[in-house]
């Protein structure tokens, strides 16, 4: 039937086309009942067949110089229809690796976005239909604009067929609403098997796609697939004491709290010191499925925790990051179930440049008593690291005549994910977390609820570290408490008792 029919686009007065059989011998090979002709329009009238369409070069094709090029055309009958969805507009640096959609059943879309869906006919065997390879010449232009096709799987070849009626049915669960209120489809322009489609609210409702031959006198259903859509919120990074006190003091106190939700990813901040491999900060994402990947952009400023499979994901909602060398990198958390829902965050792991102990402070202890003394501890920028629990392992102190005992307290990883998960039940956002208790991670779900701006957060108690000085035998004292950064010397800052 010529709902069949190819059409490949070649310059005609420099080529001519011709079909050859293929077969095991040339005694044996039989005309094919498929034609072309020179305006390139492959015909055929049988359902199966197979043969080779040879383009040669007018010039200087003959029998002792060949310049040709050859394509083999299978025709068979269409068994399904394949298809790929991509998020259409990604203004942003998107992850190294690219998982494809592992549930091609069921798509995970995210709320008020527009998607890229093509369509490809498919036979029996998995082979697509209805497409040309493309060269490699012809990649970079093809998709000269809109890269994000190379993420999908047919973005090597074009479509090629004609008379072939594409359609998108949008069946919705609801059978009381409306398909115009829960999904808009569109049809790009001049390219009827590809389709923009956006979610207008939080449902779940099926697509089937329909691709019907048209140059028959009775039209013909070729194919029909169906999809089942779950919309789901867009994954992000939590707003929490970890990324939004590490801006410096400075910055917190001209900002408002809407003023930090701009374009610029939130930042982890992990201290560097002699012990490299015991800074850690926690991070925390929710949205999306409830299952993430993450990605370090690179391991060689901080990784992840082995516990964490990137093939497998996770369904906890935070992840410990442990810093390695003086750097910057990103990290990224990507929906299991949605390659192109993920949010970014900065990565930086720096000096310790400020080691001070707050100058206002009561100076007299009683005895068997103690008093808390904060330690400012920040970078080079003045900004407060996302943790100091590894700064423990540095710390040192001493007094001269042994009449106080000095000890470091830092928020360790554990109260972290305690208080995260406390301030989610606080909100009644995902009351069915996990406490952490763990360290390392907590239950995310796929909550809509953002966690409180940062004007509710006390950075100085999360973020800064205390001196605890303990009174034992009454007189004056003169104690040390410093850390070794990573070239072994001790720095030093003391106080008066």
């Amino acid at each position: 039937s010529s709902a069949y029919r190819h059409q490949i686009k070649l310059p005609q007065e420099q080529y001519q086309l011709r079909l050859q059989a293929l077969s095991a011998s040339s005694s044996s090979a039989r005309t094919p009942a498929m034609s072309v002709s020179q305006t390139a329009l492959v015909r055929t009238s049988n359902v199966v067949e197979n043969a080779k369409l040879l383009v040669e070069d007018k010039v200087t094709s003959h029998q002792s110089i060949e310049n040709t090029a050859d394509a083999r055309v299978l025709v068979e009958d269409a068994h399904d229809i394949f298809a790929e969805v991509i998020k259409y507009k990604q203004f942003r640096r998107r992850p190294n690796v690219y998982f494809a959609r592992h549930d091609q059943a069921q798509w995970h879309l995210t709320l008020d976005d527009e998607y890229f869906v093509r369509l490809t006919l498919r036979d029996v065997h998995g082979n697509f239909m209805c497409t040309r390879d493309l060269h490699v010449s012809e990649l970079d232009h093809e998709h000269k604009n809109t890269r994000f096709l190379r993420n999908l799987q047919t973005w090597r070849q074009q479509y090629v067929c004609d008379h072939i009626e594409w359609n998108v049915q949008v069946i919705a669960d609801d059978a009381h609403t409306a398909a115009d209120d829960v999904v808009q489809v569109r049809v790009i322009d001049k390219r009827d098997n590809e389709f923009i489609i956006k979610a207008l609210r939080m449902a779940t409702f099926t697509l089937q796609f329909t691709a019907k031959g048209t140059a028959c006198r009775q039209p013909l259903i070729l194919a029909s697939t169906k999809k089942q859509i779950v919309v789901t919120t867009p994954v992000r990074v939590r707003n929490t004491t970890t990324v939004d006190c590490t801006s410096s003091e400075d910055q917190q106190a001209q900002a408002q709290p809407q003023q930090r939700q701009s374009s610029a990813p939130p930042l982890l901040l992990i201290p560097y010191t002699a012990a490299n491999h015991a800074h850690r900060a926690p991070l925390f994402f929710g949205g999306g499925s409830g299952r993430y990947r993450l990605e370090m952009n690179d391991s060689n400023v901080a990784y992840l925790s082995s516990t964490h499979d990137i093939t497998k994901g996770q369904t906890e909602g935070g992840h410990t990051v442990h810093g390695h060398e003086v750097g910057r990198t990103q990290l990224f958390v990507i929906d299991y179930a949605n390659p192109d829902n993920f949010d970014v965050v900065d990565v930086e792991v720096a000096r310790i440049a400020v080691w001070r102990l707050q100058e206002t402070i009561q100076k007299e202890i009683g005895m068997q008593s103690a008093i808390q003394v904060p330690l400012m501890i920040r970078d080079a920028r003045n900004r407060r690291f996302s943790a100091l629990d590894g700064v423990k392992e540095v710390v040192t102190t001493s007094s001269v005549h042994k009449r106080v005992s000095v000890e470091f307290v830092a928020t360790s990883i554990a109260e972290m994910y305690q208080q995260y998960a406390a301030q989610k039940t606080l909100i009644g956002a995902d009351d069915d977390d996990d406490d952490g208790d763990d360290g390392e991670g907590v239950n995310a779900g796929t909550a809509t609820t953002t966690l409180s701006s940062s004007s509710s957060w006390d950075c100085s108690r999360c973020c800064d570290g205390v001196v605890i000085v303990h009174g034992l035998r009454a007189g004056y004292e003169r104690f040390e408490i410093g850390f070794v950064d990573e070239r072994r010397d001790l720095v030093r800052h003391a106080g008066m008792f």
